[in-house]
């Protein structure tokens, strides 16, 4: 199997769906086009299976009276971590633009924010990664961004193809 890069996929999402990575659906309210993009975060599910296993661990340790142990400490700060980000990746992240409107809004969970078009933005965002023989090499993913929203990235392994990614 042959791996493609991630320009390469890319494109072939774009081509797909011209709107890509938003779907395009219609306003109840107004019949205008509205632009979809469900974002469910796959971090939870571990993250839950850890908050389990680390509650098992502490009652266990608890019932044998080994909690003044340093590695309870480790357990706790574990099982502190996992279940903070549970709880911030549980709701699935809403974007939509409305087209008519001029506007966008990002959801997650019952919070909102609306703002202008202009405050919503693709850009390019470089990165430094170590590469072969110890030197810097840049890399670069295609993020939508924008005022009050969480990133979403549009390429999903960064490339140091940038020319590419301007296309």
């Amino acid at each position: 199997m042959i791996k493609r890069s991630s320009v390469e996929i890319l494109h072939t999402e774009v081509l797909k769906n011209p709107f890509y990575p938003f779907q395009l659906g219609l306003s109840l309210e107004d019949r205008s086009r509205v632009f979809t993009l469900r974002v469910p975060y796959k971090r939870k599910r571990p993250a839950l299976a850890i908050v389990i296993v680390c509650f098992a661990v502490i009652i266990s340790m608890l019932a044998t009276n080994n909690a003044n142990s340093s590695i309870f400490v480790y357990v706790l700060v574990a099982l502190i971590q996992s279940a903070a980000v549970f709880l911030n990746y549980r709701h699935e992240r809403i974007y939509l633009l409305d087209e008519e409107n001029k506007t966008y809004s990002f959801i997650v969970g019952p919070d909102s924010v609306t703002s202008d078009y202009h405050n919503i933005y693709i850009r390019l965002n470089r990165k430094m990664q170590v590469g072969m023989r110890d030197n810097e090499v840049p890399r670069y993913n295609l993020v939508l961004d924008g005022v009050k929203i969480d990133k979403y990235k549009l390429n999903k392994r960064p490339t140091t193809d940038v020319r590419a990614l301007r296309k």
